[in-house]
């Protein structure tokens, strides 16, 4: 009796389990970030899992980066984007890379977007608000 006791509720926590993974819709991909004629030598991905209607965790990874003042004069530093699909959405600041010393970049972020186009500039300002130069790397994201 007990041992069927046992595996009724076990039964009953991975129904729950599983109900509950259903229920978050959590979905994940890993997509290439293309690179440009700046860095031509870089590469980067970016892993995103879509939180359903809650929007997306981001972890942005890039290697073989240039100093950014040798990209554009000024430039301090990479901040990551994120646009909406609708026509004429505002790009949102995300973050910026932090660097080690050979130039490889990761940021770990979130947004509310659930479907977007992801992209790099080099920036003088963490807190920009709007981009200032040209895209570096981009992607775009679709949800289902």
């Amino acid at each position: 009796m007990r041992q069927r006791l046992a595996a009724i509720a076990y039964a009953l926590l991975l129904m729950i389990t599983v109900a509950g993974g259903i229920a978050t819709a959590i979905a994940a991909a890993t997509l290439p970030l293309g690179n440009s004629e700046q860095l031509p030598a870089a590469q980067g991905a970016v892993r995103v899992h879509t939180l359903g209607k809650e929007g997306t965790e981001l972890a942005i990874n890039v290697r073989r980066l240039l100093a950014p003042e040798r990209i554009r004069a000024g430039s301090q530093m990479f901040v990551v984007w994120a646009r909406g699909t609708t026509p004429g959405a505002a790009a949102v600041n995300l973050g910026v890379l932090r660097l080690d010393g050979h130039y490889n970049g990761a940021l770990q972020t979130s947004s509310t977007l659930t479907s977007f186009e992801l992209f790099l500039t080099c920036e003088q300002d963490a807190a920009a608000i709007a981009p200032t130069s040209p895209e570096l790397m981009a992607v775009q994201y679709q949800s289902n």
